[in-house]
C-alpha cells in the first residue's frame, strides 16, 4: 500500500486462469474498488525449470492516469512481490521502447537476445519518442497504430545528441537478486510496504496457488 496517496493492490485471475494467469489490479483508496488506476498482467508458475517463476506480460495503465510514473512503480512491486517470495521474475518479449527503458534503466534487467538495439530519444511533445536504428528499418517493425498508439515517431538519422540505446522486441531477465533489490527500494522508498503478517510463503500460496 502506498502510504502518501493511498493504492490498495489485489489480484484476480485473468482471462486463462488455466495457465495461472493473472491481474495484479491498483485501486485508489478514494474511489469504488471497481475503479481500477489499471493493472499489470503476469503468468506463474511453481514448476518451471529453474524454480517458481513469474513472467510478466504487459500493463494497462488507465487514460487519466497515463504520465504520472505509474508504470515504473507496479514494475517495482510486483518485483518486490517476487524477490520476497524468491520467485524468479523475468518478461515475455516486450516491443514498448519506453517500457524497455524502464526495466533496463531502472531495474537493470537483462535482455535475454534476439531483440532489436535502437536508440530512444524524447520527443518534442511530452509522452512522446523519437526511435533510432542503425541496422534495420523499424518502419516494418511498428505498424501506423503501434506508432500512433504508443506516440513513437521513427528517424531514419541518429539525433543530436545521441539517444539512450534500447534493446526492444526481447524478453528479459533479472540479474543478481540484492542488486535488483536495491534499485525496487530506490523506486518505492517507503512509500509502499507488504501488509505486516504476509510473509515469504503466503506470497507464494496467493502468487502461486501452493
Amino acid at each position: 500500500e502506498g502510504e502518501k496517496d493511498p493504492i490498495i493492490v489485489g489480484l484476480q485471475p485473468n482471462r486463462n486462469p488455466a495457465a495461472n494467469g493473472m491481474k495484479l489490479c491498483f485501486y485508489r483508496k478514494a474511489l469504488p474498488r471497481d475503479q481500477k488506476l489499471g493493472y499489470l498482467l503476469m503468468i506463474n508458475s511453481a514448476n518451471a525449470s529453474g524454480g517458481p517463476s513469474s513472467k510478466f506480460l504487459g500493463q494497462f495503465v488507465d487514460g487519466d492516469e497515463r504520465g504520472k510514473g505509474w508504470a515504473k512503480v507496479w514494475l517495482a512491486v510486483w518485483l518486490q512481490l517476487c524477490l520476497e517470495a524468491e520467485i524468479r521474475p523475468h518478461t515475455g518479449k516486450m516491443h514498448k521502447p519506453l517500457l524497455c527503458l524502464v526495466l533496463q534503466y531502472s531495474f537493470g534487467m537483462i535482455p535475454k537476445g534476439g531483440g532489436m538495439d535502437t536508440e530512444l530519444s524524447p520527443g518534442k511533445q511530452p509522452g512522446h519518442v523519437i526511435l533510432y536504428c542503425s541496422t534495420r528499418s523499424l518502419e516494418g517493425a511498428f505498424s501506423p497504430m503501434d506508432r500512433r498508439k504508443q506516440n513513437i515517431l521513427i528517424s531514419s538519422v541518429p539525433m543530436k545528441p545521441r539517444g539512450r540505446p534500447v534493446v526492444v522486441s526481447t524478453s528479459f531477465v533479472c540479474p543478481e537478486i540484492s542488486a535488483t533489490m536495491d534499485k525496487v527500494s530506490a523506486v518505492l522508498k517507503s512509500n509502499w510496504k507488504i501488509i505486516d503478517g504476509v510473509d515469504k510463503d503466503g506470497i507464494r500460496k496467493i502468487l502461486l496457488g501452493k
